[in-house]
């Protein structure tokens, strides 16, 4: 059974348009490849007899991906849990956050049965859609069911009617960004 000591766990999050996926991700493997170049030094140090790990996981619109990767780079192993998005009257896109959690823990789990390689967990990547406002109440439980993603278009009118009151132009060069519903970093 796969053995891991938690010695250090880096966890970062990149927000990614779709546009630009392709390009996020290669800023991601090039991030996994620092933690791994960082894994190895601390083996030296540490001189330890396992081989060291980066789990990753890829929280996306359909469900969240999870790797396993050793220290020389390479895919020790791949697993995909789904999750649902509800689709509603009036452009609602929305999905449940326990929903990304559960599958997250059941990425972990399913990875950390590995019976082909013993090591260290030296690295966690977390990578996931455009941002979206998730409230929680204590102990980190989210205090609604369902959060809008960032295909959601619920706010179409509201859009429009900034974009009437204020001029398209005025509030490019005030932010920096056109007026859309569709985030833009």
């Amino acid at each position: 059974m796969f053995q891991a000591r938690l010695h250090l766990v880096q966890v970062y999050t990149v927000f990614c348009s779709l546009p630009s996926y392709l390009s996020c991700f290669s800023h991601y493997i090039n991030f996994l490849k620092f933690v791994i170049l960082r894994a190895k030094i601390y083996n030296t140090i540490s001189s330890t007899l396992y081989s060291l790990i980066v789990l990753s996981l890829d929280l996306g619109t359909s469900g969240c991906k999870g790797y396993m990767i050793s220290s020389e780079g390479k895919i020790i192993s791949t697993v995909k849990v789904g999750y649902e998005t509800y689709f509603g009257p009036g452009n609602v896109v929305e999905q449940n956050p326990i929903d990304w959690v559960n599958a997250s823990l059941k990425c972990l789990k399913i990875l950390c049965r590995n019976r082909s390689l013993r090591g260290d967990v030296v690295g966690l990547c977390v990578d996931a859609t455009v941002g979206t406002l998730v409230p929680i109440e204590g102990w980190g439980v989210p205090s609604v069911e369902r959060v809008p993603m960032y295909s959601d278009m619920r706010a179409l009118d509201e859009t429009k009617f900034v974009g009437e009151r204020f001029g398209e132009a005025y509030l490019y060069q005030r932010t920096g960004n056109p007026l859309t519903l569709f985030p833009h970093f």
